[in-house]
């Protein structure tokens, strides 16, 4: 943060694994899993999503219409997710 780069930082690797994440915390709450055995994963969700924000911020090299695609994507993707069957009644 002190240099702000993210020279030599994969943007490929923190959209992926904030993927896994998502995955993992949806499936647990539409399993009524107990938030005890899940609630690690949903944290490391919300800290990917800032290190995501951040690595935005202080990339030179990804552009504003593909910074919007992703948000929309993965809101998206989120919302369909965590609806689970509620969402195609």
């Amino acid at each position: 943060m002190k240099a702000q780069s993210v020279e030599g930082i994969s943007k490929v690797l923190f959209y992926t694994e904030t993927l896994m994440l998502l995955h993992t915390s949806s499936y647990s709450v539409q399993a009524k899993i107990p938030f005890s055995v899940y609630g690690e994963s949903l944290i490391i969700l919300v800290q990917n999503i800032v290190i995501v924000l951040l690595f935005w911020v202080f990339s030179k090299y990804i552009s504003t219409v593909e910074k919007i695609v992703l948000a929309i994507l993965f809101s998206l993707y989120s919302f369909v997710l965590f609806s689970g069957d509620k969402f195609l009644d």
